[in-house]
């Protein structure tokens, strides 16, 4: 049964399709041929289309399905499980007596995100433990404040060591025993996000690296040291930055020459002087970083995510293919021109103002001078705005010069009045596309997305 409704959220309408199918009794079905005494045996069609239905439940419709059945519940947790557990750590003990029928259940757990250490009650660490030894088939696993869960029982470390097909790890080092941990989970690990919280300690990664296998691609990190280390890891691909130490561009070129993207978060809060263009540090690195990309540099860059301090001040050369600049406030404006002309993207975003702070447009962006610029995407945080402004002249000023085919174009907290008066009479979007090609067929996707909140 196919069933189609329409519901207003404010300015946004949306039109919700669900399947809603029937799920057969089991007593409804006629007995198997084969059966004795009447039993009732499922045919194997019937069991495809259950285990169909079953996959396409949320976890709520998941859980409930579970308590119809014996058949229902074995179905319904092993598809839980396969998709991965968000586990609270005052939830332990129920969902280990929901599971726990039968310990061979926790084999099909594939994710595992643990939210918090649970408190030293004997029974839930003894579930705890019994959770981590079952799940032998674990290919994810994220745990907070992992140096805490260690120091409540000794049976923990030794089990969260086994865990042999652990692909994914995302975890917070606080201490040895949680260094020594990831350190022994490296050797397995294609994917790994590491927040160093111990703020008296220096952890330098690569250090802790040198323990990774050819099979680690993607590394997040926070709170790192990229110094003094002399190992390059060809095989990461991959680089987030999240938080720590402002690392040096030649030792991210020593350590990761084969990198195609970089994700930088910390630009933006270890440089205090905003007006980069006039700050003579911001000029020194810059021609530091000259001189040591003619001698090192990476071949190409798929993505690159980086705050207006950073792009002006490491001044990659080689090619970027998809150019990413965040948090631009009216001081970074003059950086962002001057940095621009000196990067080729095909693909450029860039984001204005953030949830704090209202920005203005600049009259004018280098966009039009980028050869092979194809895609550009405006992200623009509206919150705080005056009260009588509309954006629609600034972004048409400012978008009009582009040669593109394709616009993405995101308004965040826009008033409600305002999203109101676009949508209806849609002046944007019929401008855009008079105005931003020469041939408008070229134009080959506009997104007009206005976001109330986020």
């Amino acid at each position: 049964m196919l069933s189609i409704s329409r519901h207003e959220f404010n300015t946004a309408t949306v039109v919700h399709i669900s399947l809603h199918s029937q799920i057969p009794s089991m007593r409804c079905l006629p007995p198997s041929p084969d059966s004795q005494d009447g039993a009732v045996r499922r045919s194997e069609l019937c069991y495809d289309v259950i285990l169909h239905i079953v996959r396409e439940l949320n976890d709520q419709e998941l859980l409930a399905i579970t308590w119809t059945c014996k058949q229902f519940r074995e179905d319904g947790i092993k598809e839980l499980l396969s998709r991965g557990v968000h586990l609270k750590e005052d939830k332990i003990t129920s969902f280990h007596t929901l599971v726990t029928a039968s310990s061979e259940r926790f084999w099909w757990l594939r994710g595992l995100f643990l939210q918090g250490p649970p408190c030293r009650d004997t029974g839930t660490l003894n579930h705890l433990v019994e959770l981590f030894n079952g799940a032998l088939n674990l290919r994810v696993m994220m745990v907070r404040d992992l140096e805490n869960l260690l120091s409540l029982d000794n049976r923990i470390a030794p089990a969260l060591a086994n865990l042999l097909r652990l692909r994914q790890l995302y975890v917070d080092v606080g201490g040895n025993e949680s260094y020594n941990l990831v350190q022994s989970l490296l050797p397995r690990l294609a994917k790994v996000s590491i927040e160093f919280t111990d703020t008296e300690r220096v952890f330098y990664l690569g250090e802790l690296l040198v323990h990774s296998s050819n099979d680690l691609t993607e590394l997040h990190v926070s709170g790192a040291s990229f110094a003094n280390h002399n190992s390059r890891f060809l095989q990461i691909n991959t680089l987030v930055i999240m938080s720590g130490e402002t690392p040096l561009l030649a030792d991210l070129i020593s350590a990761f020459p084969n990198l195609r993207v970089l994700q930088m978060q910390v630009y933006d809060d270890f440089w205090p002087d905003n007006t980069v263009t006039d700050n003579h540090h911001y000029h020194t690195q810059r021609a530091e970083n000259a001189i040591i990309q003619e001698r090192d540099h990476w071949q190409h860059l798929d993505r690159l995510s980086i705050g207006v301090p950073g792009l002006y001040t490491f001044g990659i050369t080689c090619p970027i293919t998809h150019l990413i600049v965040r948090s631009i406030d009216a001081d970074k404006l003059s950086a962002l021109t001057s940095a621009l002309s000196d990067y080729h993207p095909a693909c450029l975003e860039l984001e204005f103002g953030n949830s704090f702070e209202f920005v203005p447009l600049p009259q004018a962006l280098p966009a039009p001078i980028i050869p092979g610029l194809t895609h550009f995407s405006l992200v623009w945080n509206l919150k705080g705005s005056p009260l009588d402004y509309n954006p629609t002249n600034d972004l048409l000023a400012l978008l009009r010069p582009l040669r593109i085919r394709c616009l993405m174009l995101y308004l965040r907290d826009m008033r409600s009045d305002l999203v109101e008066s676009m949508l209806t009479s849609n002046v944007l979007v019929d401008q855009l596309i008079q105005t931003l090609t020469q041939t408008p067929k070229t134009l080959t996707q506009t997104l007009y997305t206005p976001i109330q909140t986020l």
